[in-house]
């Protein structure tokens, strides 16, 4: 077996020339570092703004207390732990949560909590199931509630929690000031229309992101109860446009025929609805425009066609 061969050292000149290379290849490592991509500093700047950005400096007489924290899918759980899987299903974008004090305290007497649902509806979901039963109707922002300590409240895709935490401490009017702020920084929204037709006298209403009462094809639902003479009928709405109804409606009808579940085109003054007789929900109609379908779980009356149809 051949012994092995004995290691020599580097030449001088080798040597030295390594020594010189290592300052040229410190600084290309700099300015390899220093370069910046255009890009990368706009969705830095995309994240520094919106919700996060329009938290005033004041509220009435209290003053922010610390910086506004962030929050996204990622961490959400963070800060509300256990319920953040409620919000990333509702169309959750982002959370922006502000605290205020009196000047010098030692501790945040209101909290702002500003979500992003990404949607008007979705934010209104997020409200109503979020109500107390101590709820009390209250003018901010698109639509307000008064509850306990607190405001909870929407502007076009934003829903803000405002609750006191300091004894005295009136919610509503810091919320109506908050609410006005958030107008004026994030401009002027659609009106949220959630007008039905008028079916009797309206008991409540809800919103249902996805799965409609087991009808896969119907998301985004909004849903409201009338007492109609004795009976208590509930009608549901999709407003979108003229596309997305479209294809909602075609996607109702596969469903209903994958299903097995009877229907029957039918008109009423000339204008057309579906009829469907449903084992499960019992016989309920159905028609669909421009922008929305509307839709009631009752027997077609006249009189009920006569209000939906038109």
């Amino acid at each position: 077996m051949s012994a092995a061969l004995p290691s020599l050292p580097a030449p001088l000149w080798t040597r030295m020339a390594l020594t010189l290379m290592l300052p040229v290849i410190a600084l290309v490592l700099y300015l390899e570092g220093q370069h910046y991509d255009p890009g990368l500093i706009k969705l830095e700047a995309v994240a520094e703004g919106g919700p996060a950005a329009w938290m005033p400096e004041r509220l009435g007489t209290l003053e922010r207390f610390g910086p506004v924290r962030r929050y996204h899918a990622d961490n959400l759980y963070e800060y509300i732990n256990g319920h953040a899987e409620y919000y990333l299903d509702a169309g959750f974008k982002g959370l922006a949560v502000g605290e205020y004090a009196p000047p010098g305290a030692q501790q945040p007497a209101l909290v702002v909590n500003l979500y992003d649902m990404g949607e008007p509806l979705h934010a209104f979901g997020a409200l109503m199931d979020e109500l107390a039963p101590d709820a009390q109707p209250l003018e901010a922002g698109s639509m307000g509630f008064a509850m306990g300590q607190g405001v909870n409240l929407i502007y076009g895709p934003y829903y803000a929690q405002i609750t006191a935490f300091s004894e005295g401490l009136q919610a509503p009017p810091l919320a109506r000031d908050f609410a006005e702020r958030l107008a004026a920084e994030a401009g002027a929204m659609d009106k949220l229309d959630l007008s039905f037709p008028s079916l009797g006298e309206p008991l409540e209403t809800y919103f249902v992101k996805e799965d409609y009462r087991g009808l896969g094809a119907l998301d985004n639902v909004l849903e409201k109860t009338f007492q109609h003479g004795d009976e208590e009928l509930t009608a549901f709405m999709i407003s979108a446009d003229a596309a997305r109804i479209q294809t909602v409606t075609e996607n109702l009808l596969g469903f209903l025929e994958r299903d097995g579940l009877p229907f029957q085109r039918e008109t009423f003054n000339g204008a057309p609805y579906i009829r469907v007789e449903d084992p499960y929900e019992g016989e309920w109609f159905f028609t669909s425009g421009e922008q929305r379908l509307l839709g009631v779980f009752s027997s077609p009356s006249p009189e009920l066609l006569q209000q939906v149809v038109r």
